[in-house]
């Protein structure tokens, strides 16, 4: 699912030229570099780069009490934009180049991040495990996590 989710991103525009969701270790775990895109920065600087982001975004969420949800965070550089978005469990980072209408797609890339969120709400209250009866005969049901 997580490959799905950059796949579909990666096809909003011809000028986006990274998505990746980076767990909360600072790796990147799906997605990538889109076809012919060569990357600006070294392996290691570019490692450097997601966990900053990571970073950031965890800054961030600890003013949600008072500002609310962070629903993405943007930083523009000369040569490219990168715009971050809040999952549960990392981030997902998506790079385009400066000449991009950054705003059309950071709203495109949300409305397919929320799909797939929406679907997994789906999923998650589709997959109930049976009812069990305890040693008191009382039915129980758990949650099974997606």
């Amino acid at each position: 699912m997580q490959q799905e989710i950059c796949d579909r991103i990666m096809k909003i525009d011809r000028n986006i030229r990274f998505v990746g969701i980076v767990s909360n270790k600072g790796e990147v775990i799906a997605g990538g570099f889109c076809n012919g895109v060569e990357p600006l920065l070294s392996g290691q600087d570019e490692q450097q780069m997601y966990i900053q982001s990571l970073s950031s975004m965890n800054m961030l969420r600890d003013f949600r009490s008072s500002l609310g949800e962070v629903v993405y965070s943007i930083t523009e550089y000369k040569k490219v934009a990168l715009v971050t978005f809040p999952l549960s469990d990392g981030i997902l980072c998506l790079s385009s180049s400066s000449e991009a209408n950054i705003g059309k797609i950071k709203e495109r890339a949300l409305k397919v991040i929320n799909s797939f969120r929406a679907n997994s709400r789906k999923v998650a209250s589709a997959k109930k495990i049976p009812s069990k009866k305890t040693r008191k005969g009382k039915n129980t049901t758990q949650s099974q996590a997606v």
